[in-house]
């Protein structure tokens, strides 16, 4: 009998252990490291080789699933939901499961408590609004201004998210009230870093790290 299949499976599991892991770029430093994706620890995030790409063309990953003792390509992602249930692929369609649920999102996907999910949909760039899809149910528009993005849950389960509407200046929103403005607030340039910590939401606003305090609606730069 032929080994050839044998050794073929052998090659197509070896390479898919070494897609997770760090190597070198063209210029010779080293590539980002997987991440593993919160709260699904048998999911994990390589970034695909290439430049940092601008905020209009995303950054693209490989999310690989561990099961058992393989490891396989489920799909290329702009972005994934803490938890694994839901992932943005290259073009803006948003799959939950098998199932794509939506089109012409944007990264930057937030679970809630409960499962649902919020997410930024952008038809018509750049005008943008937050969505929402709860489990087993259909999308749910949140935002009606087209300035509005970047949502996040806190464990509470209430929305938070970013929008200049009203005023034109950008700043952060708790459900529908306004917390801040720019200059004073920041907001993240980075949404999926987003993180809950100490009482106060996290996040990297491109120049260095923040911290938002939803009980004043303060922005502090993080050492």
């Amino acid at each position: 009998m032929s080994r050839r299949p044998a050794r073929f499976a052998a090659v197509l599991f070896g390479w898919a252990l070494a897609a997770c892991a760090p190597e070198e770029s063209a210029s010779g430093s080293p590539a980002p490291a997987p991440a593993t994706v919160p709260g699904a620890a048998h999911l994990t995030l390589v970034r695909d080789p290439g430049p940092t790409p601008n905020d209009e063309t995303p950054p693209t990953h490989t999310l690989y699933a561990r099961e058992g003792g393989t490891t396989r390509v489920v799909s290329r992602v702009w972005a994934v939901a803490p938890g694994g249930a839901a992932r943005v692929e290259p073009g803006g369609a948003l799959r939950i499961g098998d199932a794509v649920v939506d089109t012409n999102v944007r990264p930057g996907l937030a679970t809630a408590p409960d499962g649902t999910v919020a997410y930024t949909r952008a038809p018509s760039p750049p005008a943008s609004d937050v969505w929402r899809i709860r489990p087993g149910g259909r999308p749910e528009r949140v935002t009606t201004d087209g300035r509005s993005e970047r949502p996040f849950y806190l464990p509470d389960g209430r929305l938070l998210y970013t929008s200049s509407a009203g005023t034109g200046r950008v700043g952060w929103f708790l459900e529908d009230r306004r917390l801040n403005s720019f200059p004073e607030a920041r907001v993240p340039a980075f949404p999926d870093r987003t993180r809950f910590e100490g009482g106060r939401v996290i996040f990297d606003a491109g120049d260095a790290l923040y911290a938002l305090d939803v009980d004043t609606g303060r922005t502090e730069r993080l050492p």
